[in-house]
């Protein structure tokens, strides 16, 4: 399953969709339907929610929901004239899959260090969801940032689905510990951007990787049952056309396993708390440049950067 983030224009309200035969399927107008014409059955839902961070805390119930709403638009089902279910790409604007996410770390990939490092050597950082936007929003460069660079660190986000006191936390060292399908509802693509001193000197860590739309993330949510060959896939940044960097996605997916595992030991992991890993070094921006990072199976998540 692969879902979006939208508005439709002119309207404010984000609402989640699901792409079916290119078209985005609005998930809450799709059920309604479904139930209206079949009915629920015991137990089930009987509406979804408009935004992921509500589905994913509702957990197995609204999965099933969203697949039977899928299912049901299928069958190509005759509905009331003006009601309306899909939406070309082309009508919606998109939004982050994860609008209001919970908490957001990046690290490195700690998967090549040792199982008994200790916590000075696991290299990450933390980042708020109002600094997220999604695809084809600006990253603003803050008038009040001074000579300070700008600079973004791509990364590969997975986002919480499972709760996590509910699973079993294993040896790092097992492949099951480095599989990142077990937590994930899903993976996306995310831009740690930031500023730092030119010279060197010291940045406040907060503030600076924290200004408002310092978070792309996007341009979608993909289940992990829809990734398919990850040893094969590619992800790719691009700075105005021009390949910066590019990684193999499977060693990124093996280091969110490790990464859930190491934080989880620590602390509380709830769903639509987001883990991304960095793929590389930090890569300069100014103003003008566009941003972008792409996994085809994802999609493309792009942003320009402009002055505030």
């Amino acid at each position: 399953m692969k879902l979006f983030g939208f508005a439709i224009h002119g309207v404010r309200a984000q609402r989640l969709g699901a792409e079916l035969r290119g078209q985005l399927v609005d998930l809450e107008a799709a059920y309604a339907a479904r139930g209206a014409a079949r009915g629920f059955s015991e137990g089930a839902l009987k509406t979804l929610p408009g935004d992921l961070l509500a589905f994913l805390r509702l957990g197995q119930p609204a999965w099933q929901a969203a697949r039977e709403a899928l299912t049901f638009m299928r069958g190509r089902p005759a509905v009331p004239v003006g009601q309306q279910l899909t939406h070309a790409f082309e009508e919606v604007t998109l939004q982050p899959p994860l609008a209001q996410s919970g908490k957001i770390f990046c690290v490195s990939d700690w998967s090549s260090l040792p199982t008994d490092a200790g916590t000075s050597s696991w290299a990450g950082a933390c980042k708020v969801s109002s600094a997220v936007i999604g695809p084809g929003m600006a990253i603003k460069y803050p008038a009040t940032a001074g000579s300070c660079s700008l600079s973004t660190r791509p990364a590969l986000a997975a986002v919480i689905g499972s709760r996590p006191d509910d699973l079993t936390l294993k040896d790092e060292s097992t492949p099951a510990a480095q599989d990142s399908g077990g937590f994930a509802a899903g993976f996306t693509l995310l831009q740690d951007v930031a500023v730092s001193d030119p010279e060197g000197g010291p940045v406040d860590p907060i503030w600076a990787r924290n200004y408002d739309t310092f978070c792309p993330l996007g341009p979608a949510l993909l289940t992990p049952d829809e990734l398919n060959d990850p040893a094969c896939a590619r992800i790719r940044l691009l700075v105005n056309g021009q390949v910066q960097h590019e990684v193999p996605l499977d060693g990124l997916l093996r280091g969110l396993g490790v990464a859930f595992s190491r934080l989880r030991s620590r602390m509380s992991l709830q769903p639509g708390d987001i883990i991304a890993i960095w793929m590389g070094r930090s890569q300069l921006l100014k103003v003008g440049d566009i941003v972008r990072l792409e996994v085809d199976a994802i999609g493309v998540l792009e942003n320009a950067v402009v002055q505030d």
